[in-house]
């Protein structure tokens, strides 16, 4: 479901958290709806996203995140209303990653 819905072209890349050698985060926009990606090396990351990139409206995060604890190929969906003061608090195992879609929340 989620691979049907990541665009092929953005308006808009940022560059989120990037340590060379240890983990990358970006975040793509198409429209009104943001993608985030991550992935780490040979350690696990726990990082504190900032969403000040948001703007005023609030937005219904759908996150896929790799868990580790219950196998390699073993993911975990969470879903959380965010806004631009919160950070997106993401866990990522050794050698593993994330993604995310972002949609503005209706009023």
């Amino acid at each position: 479901e989620f691979m049907v819905q990541v665009p092929t072209t953005w308006d808009e890349t940022r560059v989120l958290h990037a340590e060379l050698g240890l983990c990358l985060v970006i975040a793509r926009r198409k429209g009104d709806a943001w993608y985030l990606g991550g992935m780490t090396a040979a350690k696990q990351q726990e990082l504190d996203l900032p969403l000040d990139f948001l703007g005023d409206d609030s937005f219904e995060a759908d996150l896929y995140l790799d868990d580790s604890a219950t196998g390699p190929t073993s993911v975990t969906r969470r879903k959380q209303t965010v806004s631009s003061t919160d950070m997106l608090r993401v866990v990522m195992p050794r050698a593993g990653g994330f993604a995310a879609r972002l949609v503005k929340t209706v009023p």
